[in-house]
């Protein structure tokens, strides 16, 4: 939403107002509103880039709303308890939250993809600017601070999907996100690799002195 009409102005007052109790409840709404259409498209056009790479990173629909959730909700309140004043409005924590989760899942899963990595490189050149900009604002109305507790907040969320990743039934050995189709098994290995998402097995023994390599994602 933009505040740019007349009644998007009177929008502006329902941001986060930092250690108000009102303003704790605008956690839920603060990101939609934006100080005008320039804002609000740079942070669309953000938005669906971050987006876009969360899916190609993990192939998962479930996983960006999660993302996206847990870093709205958390960033929102960590403004609401460390911001200064008010009110605090735009999307562009949660943004910059999608960034760090986007690096942090691609190097902090073990052994690391080329491809994650790469791609998150790419990402960081295009946006570095934008992300950059959020943190140190040569205009006094932005809100660095919601960049800061967006930031935190994505490699936090990073750090429990990684760990989450290592949970899974047969631990480091199964800690890739990349599936190789038909990867080569032997019986004893099956049950624990058909538990994860997405992996195929095939159940032909693997050639003599070949390695055994197993991806999921």
């Amino acid at each position: 939403v933009s505040t740019q009409s007349t009644w998007g102005m009177q929008l502006r007052q329902y941001g986060i107002w930092s250690r108000r109790p009102l303003g704790l409840a605008a956690v839920l709404w603060a990101p939609l509103i934006h100080v005008g259409l320039l804002h609000l498209g740079g942070n669309s056009v953000c938005l669906l880039l971050t987006g876009r790479a969360i899916f190609t990173y993990h192939d998962s629909l479930r996983l960006f709303p999660a993302v996206t959730g847990f870093v709205w909700l958390s960033s929102g309140f960590l403004v609401w308890l460390c911001g200064v004043g008010g009110p605090h409005v735009g999307l562009g924590g949660t943004v910059f939250g999608h960034f760090t989760f986007i690096l942090g899942t691609a190097f902090l899963v073990r052994p690391i993809q080329p491809r994650n990595a790469a791609l998150a490189v790419v990402l960081a050149v295009v946006l570095g600017g934008t992300m950059l900009g959020g943190l140190m604002p040569d205009d006094a109305r932005l809100s660095w601070i919601g960049y800061v507790c967006g930031g935190v907040m994505g490699l936090v969320a990073a750090g429990i999907y990684v760990r989450h990743l290592r949970s899974i039934p047969g631990g480091q050995k199964y800690n890739e996100l990349d599936v190789v189709a038909n990867t080569q098994a032997t019986l004893e290995d099956v049950p624990a690799a058909a538990a994860l998402p997405h992996v195929v097995i095939n159940t032909q023994p693997a050639a003599p002195n070949e390695a055994e390599v197993f991806h999921y994602k």
